[in-house]
């Protein structure tokens, strides 16, 4: 299993992606093993019968990316609206 490490931060999708970036964390999930847990594909930005799909199915794709570090990094999003890889900042 890959583990993200600080020699892996930096932006994976920027935020030129705009609402489609939620497609991309799902696919770099996918190539990490995961699947959606409501249903067996990627949930695209475009999909009209459920919207809320697209988020939950972003939010459990970086949930699970997130079991892939080692606990010094994150993933996610920053104030630039850019997707990627971050250092986990000490707030004591």
């Amino acid at each position: 299993m890959t583990i993200y490490k600080i020699d892996d931060l930096g932006v994976y999708f920027d935020s030129a992606r705009g609402r489609y970036i939620g497609e991309a964390v799902q696919e770099l999930a996918a190539s990490h093993s995961w699947r959606y847990s409501a249903q067996f594909e990627t949930v695209n930005a475009d999909d009209d019968d459920d919207p809320e799909a697209y988020t939950w199915a972003w939010d459990e794709a970086e949930d699970f990316l997130n079991t892939l570090t080692d606990g010094t990094v994150y993933f996610g999003g920053n104030e630039s609206g850019d997707w990627g890889l971050w250092l986990v900042e000490d707030d004591s």
